[in-house]
């Protein structure tokens, strides 16, 4: 009788301390919920969003150049004798509401890749950098301008390096998507902390540049993505975030 009085008192124990609020608070701690957001023009948070501002930039004989009304963009080399391409793109987050004390835990950019070619089995890859200058990206589509975003002139101010060159930090804030050969969607992971960043001080967001690690015509490889001009509303370009409070 004593060891079953002694069963009973153990369940019903263990009942209690499984109902203890201290122990949901650790559950919950252990367990951060996540909440997440997504970022594409005419699709998402909702169908009015219009904050990704993309283009790309080229060198040689159309440094002068704004593609920012293209609905496609490249980075790269195409040839031995063809041009460096950088993909530059940024989303506004000033008028999504994302409060500045959240903390950023996870971050994804996704592209939708149509085509890309190169030599030595594409051994050049794409990193996103965190740029420091800022930049606009225009209407033009193959035209010159020196008010827009161009491999000359970043359109507001002067790049501290042509090409923007010296205008983002040089370690790479992502890496190379799994499916970079792949036609199709390639996601970038991003680092947390550059989203952070962006968040904490939404005036210094001047997104990310796109280029291959090495940029040259013995490794020579390029990419060609669409861009949020681009009519199929899913092919543009998302930024996916992940966040707790």
């Amino acid at each position: 009788m004593k060891k079953f009085t002694e069963f009973i008192l153990l369940i019903v124990l263990i009942v209690v301390f499984s109902c203890n609020p201290a122990g949901d608070e650790t559950q919950q701690g252990d367990n951060e919920e996540l909440f997440v957001i997504n970022l594409q023009n005419g699709v998402s948070p909702t169908s009015v969003y219009n904050g990704c501002d993309d283009s790309y930039i080229e060198s040689g004989v159309n440094a002068g150049i704004c593609y920012g009304g293209s609905t496609q963009m490249h980075t790269g080399i195409a040839s031995a004798s063809g041009p460096k391409r950088r993909i530059l793109i940024k989303f506004d987050l000033e008028n999504v509401i994302i409060p500045s004390t959240v903390k950023i835990k996870k971050a994804y950019l996704t592209l939708y890749n149509y085509g890309g070619g190169g030599s030595s089995g594409y051994t050049d890859k794409m990193y996103a950098y965190k740029l420091i200058t800022n930049w606009r990206q225009g209407t033009e589509n193959g035209t010159a301008s020196t008010s827009n975003v161009t491999w000359n002139d970043p359109g507001p101010g002067t790049w501290a390096t042509v090409g923007g060159g010296g205008d983002f930090e040089i370690v790479s804030m992502s890496d190379t998507p799994e499916s970079w050969n792949v036609s199709g969607y390639s996601t970038f992971s991003l680092n947390p902390s550059m989203v952070q960043s962006w968040i904490n001080d939404k005036s210094k967001n001047y997104g990310l540049i796109l280029k291959g690690q090495i940029e040259n015509t013995s490794t020579m490889a390029y990419r060609s993505f669409y861009t949020s001009e681009s009519g199929n509303l899913y092919y543009r370009p998302m930024l996916t975030v992940y966040y707790s409070f």
